[in-house]
């Protein structure tokens, strides 16, 4: 991703939270988390990824929600942004921090498993 890129997803990951938290109105949008976005190196399409409080139910209605808001979260961010175009949204739900609970939980796990069996003893 070159500089330039990695500014404006920076910028839109930042106007998009702020929007949408004060903004939007769609009851299907939960407490949403925007995670990060990749902008392609040409500025016109940008993949953005976002979390949800909740379950799949939760999920699916925030990403519907999400999507049936572009247009208008498209146009809010051209008042926000100093760009000559905007460009248009992809919405992905970001798994990465669910797969890093998972793996802290299985570290805990066995850091309980560890402390159960005792210290380790250390021959001098």
């Amino acid at each position: 991703m070159t500089r330039r890129a990695n500014r404006v997803s920076e910028q839109l990951v930042r106007e998009l939270s702020k929007i949408i938290s004060e903004q939007l109105t769609d009851p299907r949008i939960g407490f949403v988390t925007i995670t990060g976005a990749e902008v392609s190196e040409d500025l016109s399409q940008a993949t953005v990824y976002f979390t949800v409080l909740g379950g799949e139910k939760e999920k699916r209605d925030t990403f519907a929600g999400l999507i049936s808001a572009r247009k208008f979260l498209k146009a809010a961010l051209g008042k926000e942004m100093n760009i000559r175009k905007i460009p248009e949204l992809k919405f992905e739900y970001d798994e990465s921090v669910i797969k890093g609970m998972e793996i802290f939980k299985k570290l805990q796990e066995m850091r309980n498993k560890g402390s159960e069996n005792g210290p380790e003893r250390k021959d001098n």
